[in-house]
């Protein structure tokens, strides 16, 4: 599909059981959860036209919610059940898993800011069903450092934030 909604089309060769996650800044591939037989979700890529469909992630928890970096790099995903997710990178060609949260309770929706220095999450602690629910808005550095709460649920909603 194009930006304003127009030319849309289904992706020949969409894996079935795949859930689309973000696509990389260029717009030739899509970072995907797919759970191929084993009833456990793994990120994968796949190009643009429904070819090259790379596995990057190898683990007994599930894998899910994958986030392309800006520079098409790194894909950020957490890993876990919907209540004790952390977040984790994996390289774009499935390289150098590494836990960015080592965190109580869970930690999910993961999304780059434009310029890659920063990944926002939604951190909580309540019982969870799915991801996605309750919890307050954090960043931390791709690295791993600087974690920071950016807007916690019980801020009232004519209050002004500042984003970090």
């Amino acid at each position: 599909m194009r930006p304003d909604g127009s030319d849309r089309a289904p992706m020949p060769g969409w894996p079935v059981g795949g859930i689309p996650g973000s696509w990389s800044s260029d717009g030739t591939r899509l970072a995907i959860q797919l759970d191929r037989s084993d009833l456990n979700p793994e990120i994968y890529t796949i190009a643009a036209d429904g070819t090259d469909l790379t596995r990057l992630t190898r683990d007994l928890a599930p894998d899910n919610l994958p986030a392309f970096s800006p520079d098409g790099s790194r894909v950020a995903f957490t890993r876990g059940s919907p209540s004790t997710s952390d977040l984790y990178l994996v390289g774009s060609e499935g390289a150098g898993v590494t836990r960015l949260t080592v965190l109580d309770g869970y930690e999910n929706s993961p999304t780059w800011s434009a310029d890659g220095s920063r990944i926002a999450f939604v951190w909580g602690h309540d019982e969870v069903n799915g991801f996605g629910e309750t919890g307050a808005l954090w960043a931390i550095d791709p690295d791993g450092s600087n974690r920071a709460m950016l807007l916690d649920a019980a801020t009232p909603k004519d209050e002004k934030v500042a984003l970090v």
